[in-house]
C-alpha cells in the first residue's frame, strides 16, 4: 500500500470508523461518492478504474455482489 500522509488519512474512508451508505453509492457498476471522504477515496483507491467496474459488472450479473452494498 503506498504511504498516505496523516493529514489525508483523515479524509479518507474508514470502514470501521465511518458507515458506507453516508459516503457512496452503487450505480450500476460505479461507486458513486455521496460525501467529500468519498471522493478522495475514490480517486485515491482508483475505485472506478475501468476494470475495476467492469469487474463488479459481472460481479453483479453473477449475484455475487449486492447492489445495495453494504
Amino acid at each position: 500500500m503506498t504511504y498516505i500522509p496523516a493529514a489525508l488519512r483523515r479524509q479518507v474512508y474508514h470502514p470501521r470508523q465511518d458507515l458506507w451508505h453516508e459516503h457512496f453509492q452503487l450505480k450500476d457498476a460505479e461507486i458513486v461518492p455521496l460525501s467529500a471522504k468519498g471522493r478522495v477515496t475514490i480517486r485515491l483507491l482508483q475505485l472506478n478504474r475501468r476494470d475495476r467496474v467492469e469487474e463488479r459488472q459481472l460481479l453483479l450479473q453473477a449475484g455475487m455482489l449486492n447492489p445495495s452494498l453494504p
